[in-house]
């Protein structure tokens, strides 16, 4: 920042100080005269070199403190000049009065700098957002009672944040202002140099101070000139603040501003540490780059460059959608010895690539950095996934600057039964009647059945629950243990060594098997139903209302059911919300 201090010890100690007090006092001003000129001189000059840059917290803070005492002090000079701010109710009033001057007849008695603007015409006050003044930030207030600026971390409005130059805020017409007396003005009439004002009423004592002070002519001293002090050079002002922004507003136009007087510095930037270069205009930004920029003095005997400012940029990234994975069958059966795999990227091409991992069903997935990448539809085998499989895959970015990888999503093979889909808990009513033992694709009926609940069971998830029944005439069979059991490794091997030792026998008979459902405990959600034939056995209402009153859903299986067995089947289904499958070979 350049130092007023600095700007103001070269004016008051060098010649061109001691030229003008030769200067004022042939004009025949008194000592007192020009000290109190040269007072209100270095107040301006105090606050016309402040600079808004790239400050830290800290430096804003007395930056900020600094402007608003020195503002103050231009406005205790106004108001002795008989200016007044009464009706000013807002800072940019008040910078408004003080930018004004005396008129000529006012000229003729004010000291000479009472009768200037108090400020640099380029000031101007730069108000807080609404997110700064709700935070507790430093800020500036202006008090009309008080007449003066005050400092504070919180309002019941918005602030002013800073003080900086501003070429726009010059006036286009500087005011001409009818001040009234001031306190601080020569003599209009009498024979005094000041105006003399009575205060013997509230006066406890009298004063005798001279009204004038003998002036001696100065002669500067010859020879010795005074070295220079080289100020600091502000850093460049970046028309956009580092920070996150959507991914929507990239690329970001950069601009650099230099806030330093003209022709002492140049510009030079570092973007993403690629070498320093000359700043020529705006720049292209990106998410996840870095700028730093800094002033390089033009003339190293006046300034020093300035201290280089850096500002990040980031980018809320977009998540990527989840691709989506098919399965060309639920489940492997005799018929489905390999299911096919196709994962679609559901993102637009080049923005990633798709990464997928197997297990077994009920096994664990490898660490997300051995998934494979998919490069297209593959087949899985019932030989290296007897139990069924699981695939999960996600859409890895290719620029995760940009983007966010999307999340996982898996398919897996489920429980099927003649490739209808099984879930939840499982209840496998199967006909054992004799007529079952007919020809069925090679081997019958009966075996057919047997063989697919034995498929249906092991490929069931371990959470899952089941038990099998069977019937013909009455009840046929069943484990005898009425509930329905947890798929564990130890379940499916029992029940599949029992049920496949199983031999069938004459009757069908629907009241029994509908009837036998309710007996297990816990109640399974769904009935699988398998029969070859019409029943020849007692009304069956009874229980099928028992069913739709548990809520428990039935989907029937008919091996080459004839047209009035399939009406009377599709009855029990609609019944129950379930459906009916046609088995053939």
């Amino acid at each position: 920042m350049i130092s007023a201090q600095h700007s103001s010890s070269r004016f008051f100690c060098g010649p061109r100080f001691l030229k003008t007090l030769r200067r004022a006092a042939e004009a025949g001003m008194s000592l007192v005269d020009m000290m109190v000129a040269l007072t209100v001189l270095a107040m301006v000059a105090s606050i016309g070199v402040q600079v808004f840059g790239s400050l830290s917290s800290a430096t804003k803070n007395s930056k900020l403190t600094s402007d608003v005492g020195t503002i103050n002090r231009a406005i205790t000079m106004y108001l002795a000049s008989g200016g007044d701010l009464s009706n000013a109710r807002t800072p940019v009033a008040v910078l408004a009065r003080l930018k004004t001057t005396s008129s000529a007849e006012r000229v003729k008695t004010q000291i000479n700098p009472l009768t200037r603007s108090m400020i640099d015409a380029r000031l101007s006050a730069v108000p807080q957002s609404e997110s700064e003044a709700a935070s507790d930030s430093l800020r500036a207030y202006w008090n009309s009672s008080a007449q003066r600026f005050e400092v504070a971390t919180s309002g019941e409005s918005v602030g002013v944040k800073i003080f900086v130059l501003d070429d726009a805020a010059v006036p286009s017409q500087v005011e001409i202002e009818e001040r009234a007396s001031g306190s601080m003005e020569f003599a209009r009439e009498s024979g005094w140099i000041w105006d003399y004002k009575d205060r013997s009423d509230s006066a406890p004592y009298a004063t005798n101070l001279p009204t004038s002070i003998p002036t001696h002519p100065v002669t500067p001293p010859t020879g010795v000139q005074p070295t220079p002090v080289p100020g600091n050079l502000q850093p460049p002002v970046f028309s956009i603040p580092g920070d996150r922004y959507p991914m929507a507003d990239y690329d970001l136009t950069l601009r650099l501003h230099n806030p330093n007087p003209s022709g002492s510095s140049q510009i030079e930037y570092l973007l993403d540490g690629e070498g320093w270069l000359p700043y020529r205009g705006a720049l292209t930004i990106t998410p996840g780059a870095t700028v730093q920029a800094k002033a390089v003095s033009a003339n190293a005997s006046r300034w020093h460059n300035s201290q280089a400012r850096q500002e990040s940029y980031t980018a809320d990234l977009m998540q990527l959608d989840a691709p989506a994975i098919s399965l060309s069958a639920v489940a492997f059966s005799d018929t489905v010895s390999t299911i096919a795999v196709e994962i679609t990227d559901r993102n637009a091409a080049g923005l990633s690539t798709l990464r997928f991992d197997l297990k077994p069903k009920g096994g664990t997935y490898r660490s997300v950095q051995l998934w494979e990448t998919y490069n297209g539809r593959f087949s899985v085998s019932a030989d290296d996934y007897p139990e069924g499989f699981e695939v999960i895959a996600y859409a890895k970015a290719t620029d995760p600057i940009r983007y966010e990888h999307s999340n996982d999503t898996q398919a897996s093979t489920s429980a099927s039964f003649f490739g209808q889909p099984l879930t939840g808990s499982v209840l496998f009513v199967i006909d054992a009647s004799s007529s079952m033992n007919a020809g069925f694709g090679g081997r019958s009926r009966f075996d057919a059945a047997v063989q697919e609940t034995v498929n249906a069971i092991w490929a069931m998830d371990p959470d899952q629950r089941f038990n099998v029944a069977m019937f013909d005439a009455g009840v046929h069979w069943t484990d005898g243990s009425g509930e329905l059991k947890p798929a564990s490794q130890a379940n499916k091997i029992s029940m599949s060594y029992m049920i496949q030792g199983v031999e069938n026998d004459s009757g069908t008979n629907y009241q029994a098997a509908l009837g036998l459902v309710t007996s297990f405990d816990p109640m399974p959600q769904t009935v699988v139903f398998l029969t070859d034939g019409r029943p020849n056995s007692t009304p069956y209402a009874a229980q099928l209302a028992e069913l739709v009153r548990r809520g428990i859903k039935v989907d029937v299986f008919g091996i080459e059911l004839d047209s009035r067995a399939l009406a009377l089947v599709q009855a029990i289904a609609d019944a129950t919300g379930g459906r009916v499958t046609r088995v053939t070979p």
